[in-house]
């Protein structure tokens, strides 16, 4: 392969990006005192993926004419996220692929060996390979998957009578096996020589395992059973895990990775520690990688990624379960390389830090600046950070917290009193902790214990439910209520401000969410809704997803039909198929549907209203249309022909043909199951394309009316220009019944079951990520790490307070993101005039704000965050908080505040909560205090500051000189910009 074009690389990186790519690669290769360890500790959402992407790329330039086989080997959690990564931090030429794998440090002694016709690790110059802790790292007493074990039969055999015992040893729970041993006999595996040897000769050494395995083998697999007890199995699996050991062990001195990647590696923190006294073999095997040295002896980089990778802050009464100081020291460690005259170091300047602080608290001499600044220094070595707050003017990192207002009412302690009842009539505990989050708690506890009780009582004492049920009839759901579309009281607090909040304000009326540069003035159902977004909601109880998607839902579809249908029940058979190609040739409307779903890309690039300029979109489009239609023929016959009205789309757009002919042949595909019903579609477009357009009559008079209307709004048109954007850019019983309720406007983050079968996670957050519904998203803590729900949202509602300042942080970070939604409306906001001035057909509108946003932030010399991040305007990230008057969450909800704050001024100090409590009380200007915090932003680099100097000779028209930059006479263009 060629050797990566770095610069190429880099280019796409935002300055802020690009400053931490050259200060983690200085100190990581280049620093006289690199510990060959660097930590990229940027918060959520900014990008750590790409930096690290950035770091591989020089780092590959650095090694090229050195190294034979570069090996970069990545670690983050699952499997999941290494297939969704590896591709990003690829970085190979265009039309070249490196070798790249997800595996297990076990499989290695395949792999580097590799196969005929297929390239193997060591013969590649450049390896991307990728591990998981649990299942690499960890072994255990488990038998691992089986093409492990078939390297393991490849790497014993002939070693072991009789072989047949060894096949059944290593069959592990594979139930097939004649496939079994015929994977064995006629697909071996290729192996590494060199680990082939060294594994051999360990194994040969190791008389005690010998002995173990000839054994078990003797005792248990000298023939096949068709099921073996547990002690075989205890014995096989104890064998197994200690022959993946020593493989691991051997693989790990056989790959000497030059640079590994540790992706959110605080979820596997234990591996970093080298305990003494404590004998881990996991740790132990990845303190080996880590330390492992290379072929050609110097030390193997270790790059570290986590916007959290420490515990923020210890209150004083915590101190004795979860230290945050030990916790930072135990890190720091690590990234020193074990080096304790360092740690030592950074232990007394993080003490005087704090002392100085003290001093100043108390209206002392200080020296807080020179302290802070030590602090720095020692810690910019082995860290970078940078935090969206640094380049917000009020530093609030555009996050707007809304006081939102609960209010208690009768039917709440109602719902209270019966679930308590119901509690305690199946056995349980006291609901209260459930009760404050969700009401009818008895229908929605799917999944907790609760919900076993209650089905045992309904089973043997159904007289129990029945009495609770009795006691208080309107604090239950009743399936008839819902059937004949009553009204639902919400029954908690929380629950009615979130009704009143959207459905109260008409966000049920809306299809989808408000355009947020829109072509011409909200009107109808969207007259006043300019400002809406999506929200995206986060509990602690299993519960309330199920209870806030089904009575928002319900509530919504009642609001919506539930005067036009009787029932709840079955709605598609209560109302009529609106889009009905009907099959007889008289019910075909003169094609009416065909010209809502046509995508006639004549009137969607030729008459796009964004170039409109500011006129009223629908009288320029209907001019628009209006010379257009002068270019097709008008007969001058005495009547009037309406087949107009249904072929102009083929007149407007010759090329179409192909495309319906293409349309109705897959759509009478008999697997497809199409709707609408296929056959009855198929007649439609034949009897279209077999119209001869020169036998058209006079037009009818409201041909251009209707023609304007198509361009404006319908699907199949707005559809091709979304397209095109695309391709541009890139009384003792007790009787039960089950009702589903339809979750469409709110919907829960999981994987759905529907009438229409199962929609992944994937497809739920799809769903939540296009302007359509639904509108409201709410999740456990599945979905508060690694996934993004920015594009349409930038509500965050904390329904349940998180345990902790970094679960925060990363629920926060789901919407808090690159171009999210209130980004963009603050773009709008400032940039649409001008955006929609400069637009030309061809363009993405997005990427014209963007520019110009940009533009203004570089030549006004503003943080790199800006706009991309962060964007001056009216618009926020909402941080909603419904807060129970009265309890406890809202002194949990200051003390959350307070932690996240004194992350920034006490950082790393080992008493937090005395010396904010210190600061609290001293009369210390806000900007000062401000200007105590740890920043550990990397500096500004040579490299960087070229970068910027050439994008603003590019954009806007600057010399570059070596010593100035000289503006030049601007264009028209440019004075637009």
């Amino acid at each position: 392969m060629k050797r990566p074009n770095v610069e190429a690389i880099l280019r796409p990186l935002k300055p802020f990006q690009r400053r931490t790519v050259e200060h983690a690669f200085e100190q990581l290769f280049l620093a006289a005192n690199s510990s060959a360890r660097f930590l990229v500790a940027d918060e959520v959402g900014l990008g750590k993926t790409l930096v690290a992407r950035g770091v591989i790329a020089k780092a590959i330039d650095y090694y090229w004419d050195s190294v034979d086989r570069i090996d970069i080997v990545y670690i983050c959690s699952n499997q999941a996220i290494a297939h969704s990564n590896l591709p990003k931090l690829q970085v190979a030429n265009e039309g070249e692929r490196s070798f790249a794998l997800a595996t297990r440090l076990t499989m290695l002694a395949s792999e580097l060996a590799g196969e005929p016709g297929r390239s193997s690790l060591a013969d590649s110059k450049l390896n991307f390979v990728s591990f998981t802790p649990g299942t690499s790292f960890n072994m255990g007493h488990s038998g691992g998957m089986a093409k492990e074990r078939r390297v393991l039969f490849a790497l014993l055999d002939g070693m072991i009578e009789p072989r047949i015992g060894l096949m059944n040893l290593m069959q592990g729970g594979v139930t097939r096996t004649q496939w079994w041993r015929d994977k064995l006999d006629y697909e071996p595996l290729p192996l590494d020589t060199g680990i082939r040897l060294q594994f051999q000769a360990r194994f040969l050494n190791d008389q005690a395992l010998r002995a173990d395995v000839d054994e078990t083998i003797q005792t248990w697999f000298k023939k096949m059973r068709k099921r073996y007890p547990k002690e075989a199995r205890v014995a096989r699996n104890r064998i197994l895990g200690q022959l993946r050991r020593t493989l691991a062990d051997i693989c790990v001195q056989a790959l000497q990775p030059d640079l590994i990647i540790l992706d959110e590696f605080q979820r596997f923190k234990g591996l970093l520690e080298a305990r003494d006294g404590h004998v881990d073999p996991a740790g132990e095997l990845a303190q080996a990688l880590f330390n492992a040295p290379t072929s050609e002896g110097h030390k193997c980089r270790t790059l570290l990624l986590s916007a959290t990778p420490y515990k923020l802050y210890t209150a004083d009464a915590e101190i004795e379960h979860e230290d945050h100081y030990k916790d930072f020291i135990d890190t720091t460690r690590f990234l020193f390389g074990g080096a304790e005259d360092r740690v030592q170091l950074m232990k007394q300047q993080l003490a005087r830090f704090g002392t100085e602080l003290k001093r100043a608290a108390q209206g002392l001499p200080h020296d807080v600046p020179a302290a802070k600044h030590d602090v720095e220094e020692s810690l910019t070595t082995v860290m970078a950070r940078t935090e969206r707050i640094i380049a917000s003017e009020d530093r609030d990192a555009m996050v707007h917290e809304p006081h939102v207002d609960l209010e208690f009412m009768r039917h709440d302690v109602r719902q209270y009193m019966a679930a308590e009842c119901m509690f305690r009539a199946v056995g349980d505990t006291d609901p209260l902790v459930f009760w404050k989050s969700a009401p009818y708690l008895t229908h929605f506890m799917l999944g907790y214990k609760f919900n076993e009780r209650f089905d045992e009582t309904l089973e043997w004492f159904p007289e129990k439910i029945s009495e609770a049920l009795d006691r208080y009839p309107d604090s239950f759901l009743k399936a008839a209520d819902i059937d004949q579309w009553k009204s639902i009281d919400p029954g908690n607090a929380k629950l009615r401000e979130l009704v009143h909040d959207l459905l109260d304000t008409g966000i049920w009326k809306l299809l989808w969410i408000p355009p947020t540069v829109p072509y011409w003035p909200m009107s109808g159902a969207y007259e006043g809704q300019e400002n809406r977004t999506k929200s995206l909601l986060f509990s602690a109880w299993n519960v309330v997803p199920d209870v806030v998607s089904g009575i928002l839902s319900y509530e919504a579809e009642r609001r919506m039909v539930g005067g036009s249908m009787d029932s709840y029940r079955d709605p598609d058979d209560q109302q009529s198929q609106l889009l009905d190609f009907g099959s007889a040739a008289q019910s075909r409307n003169r094609h009416r549907l065909l010209l809502l779903l046509t995508p006639c890309l004549k009137l969607a690039d030729a008459a796009h209203p964004l170039e409109s300029e500011g006129e009223d979109a629908r009288d320029w489009m209907r001019g628009k249309v209006e010379a257009l239609l002068s270019e097709l023929p008008d007969p001058d016959t005495d009547s009037v022909d309406e087949r107009w009205e249904w072929a102009v789309l083929r007149l407007l757009d010759p090329g179409i043909d192909e495309f319906l002919q293409l349309w109705r042949d897959e759509s009478i595909d008999t697997e497809a199951q199409t709707r609408p019903d296929s056959a009855a579609f198929s007649g439609h477009v034949d009897e279209l394309l077999g119209l001869d357009t020169a036998e058209l009559g006079r037009r009818p008079e409201g041909l251009a009316e209707l023609v304007t209307e198509l361009a404006l709004g319908a699907p199949g048109i707005l559809a091709a220009r979304v397209q095109a954007k695309f391709y541009e850019s890139n009384g003792s019983s007790v009787t039960t019944s089950v009702t589903r309720l339809r979750a469409v406007l709110a919907l829960r983050f999981a994987k759905i079951q529907s009438d229409e079968g199962a929609i992944s996670q994937d497809a739920v957050r799809a769903s939540f990520n296009s302007p359509f519904r639904p509108f409201v998203l709410a999740s456990t803590s599945v979905g508060q790490e690694g996934l993004d729900f920015h594009p349409w949202c930038h509500r965050l509602i904390h329904w349940n307070l998180p345990g902790n300042p970094v679960d925060m942080e990363q629920r926060e970070g789901r919407v808090h993101r690159y171009k999210g939604h209130a980004v963009r409306r603050n773009l709008a906001h400032s940039f649409s005039s001008d955006a929609l001035a400069a637009w030309q057909p061809g363009n993405n509108l997005w990427d014209v704000l963007f520019d110009l946003a940009n533009g203004e932030a570089r030549n006004q010399g503003l943080s790199d965050l800006i706009p991309f991040w962060i964007a001056p305007g009216p618009y926020r990230v909402e941080r909603r908080v419904p807060l129970l008057p009265f309890t406890s969450e809202v002194a949990a909800f200051s003390r959350l505040k307070r932690q996240l704050a004194a992350y920034r001024v006490v950082f790393g100090q080992p008493r937090q909560e005395e010396l904010l409590s210190l600061l609290n009380r001293a009369d210390i200007d806000p900007a000062e205090l401000s200007e105590w915090s740890i920043s550990l932003q990397p500096p500004e680099s040579d490299a960087i500051t070229s970068d910027n100097q050439r994008f603003r000779a590019e954009r806007f028209g600057w010399h570059v000189g070596q010593t100035e930059v000289v503006k030049a006479p601007s264009d028209k263009d440019g004075e637009k910009l």
